[in-house]
């Protein structure tokens, strides 16, 4: 089952969330963004409880990818980098000319799992 936990930081998605007709909106208030890493306050989340596997993707593979469909490839392909290779291969498919981007976590399916952190002095690549 995948659940939504944030929202595009669009100009567009701030006129839809606020009431605005969708004819009103233009196209490029779609790629106007209101908040980035660099400009704005982006939200945290914080999901209470197992996760499993989480997906974080580009509008160029949610727009184009029913939650069924993106529900099929990540329960299709047990790899994480494979499931992220075919979410945006299938994407691209259905017609996405935008950035599509997808990565694919497999999170401890509990609360109590423990994660190893490498020394600060590693050098190893991630």
């Amino acid at each position: 089952m995948l659940t939504q936990q944030t929202i595009d930081h669009t100009e567009a998605q701030h006129m839809r969330d606020t009431g605005m007709p969708a004819e009103w909106i233009g196209p490029r208030a779609e790629n106007t963004v209101r908040a980035s890493i660099g400009r704005g306050a982006i939200a945290s989340i914080r999901v209470m409880g197992p996760v499993g596997r989480l997906l974080l993707c580009s509008d160029g593979v949610h727009r184009h990818l029913s939650p069924d469909t993106m529900s099929r490839i990540l329960r299709a392909h047990k790899d994480p980098r494979r499931a992220a290779t075919r979410l945006v291969r299938v994407a691209r498919r259905a017609g996405s000319t935008d950035n599509a981007t997808a990565l694919v976590i497999d999170a401890p399916a509990s609360t109590n799992s423990r994660y190893h952190h490498p020394p600060l002095d590693s050098h190893s690549a991630l």
